[in-house]
């Protein structure tokens, strides 16, 4: 698991990944079961390999591979079904695959006073139940639904696309200290951000 680390936490600022951090599992797979159910998933993970192995790779982007996995798998659904299911699955399904470790560390930073913000590739329409069941703020992926399928209203929240999330949440606003976890490459910005930003602060108190 990776984590920045800093000497106070007190009135700081706690950034959460979501898939492989809070949650044990791909979100967006499980997401796929639920709805489409496990064999269907299957078969279509089996169509989609080439691109997904070529993303792993790392010779195909993410955020074009993830359209083409949503386009095959929910083109065909209508915005307000995808919608509902997502809110469902949400309130029914994440909680069964939490990381208790993690959940600890949110408590933790709860007692502290600190500012939480879960940021994340995944799908704001099933993180956001989730996070407003358990009080925490997001900052993640939204997509729209198009005639000629579904987009990404913008970049995709992942890499240096998460920065640029949490400057925009955390505005002029100043903090004690920061600290993010992730488990994954796409977390390693948002790291490397609270990492500088905590050194930043401890600088000015000195």
């Amino acid at each position: 698991m990776k984590t920045s680390r800093n000497k106070s936490r007190t009135r700081g600022l706690a950034l959460f990944d979501f898939d492989g951090t809070i949650y044990k599992k791909d979100s967006l797979i499980e997401f796929t079961k639920y709805t489409k159910g496990s064999t269907r998933t299957f078969v279509g993970l089996v169509f989609l390999s080439p691109v997904l192995i070529l993303n792993r790779l790392g010779i195909y982007p993410s955020d074009k591979a993830k359209l083409i996995y949503l386009n095959h798998f929910f083109s065909n659904d209508s915005k307000e079904d995808f919608v509902a299911k997502a809110k469902e699955f949400s309130l029914q399904e994440i909680d069964k695959s939490l990381n208790k470790e993690m959940l600890k560390k949110i408590v933790l930073h709860k007692q502290l006073g600190d500012r939480i913000i879960v940021v994340s590739a995944s799908l704001k329409c099933w993180l956001q139940p989730w996070c407003k069941k358990r009080g925490l703020e997001l900052a993640s992926t939204e997509i729209s639904f198009e005639n000629n399928g579904l987009k990404y209203k913008r970049k995709n929240c992942t890499e240096s696309e998460k920065v640029v999330r949490i400057l925009e949440k955390i505005s002029n606003k100043k903090y004690a200290s920061a600290i993010a976890y992730g488990d994954s490459s796409g977390d390693d910005k948002m790291i490397e951000f609270a990492q500088k930003y905590s050194l930043q602060t401890a600088d000015k108190q000195y």
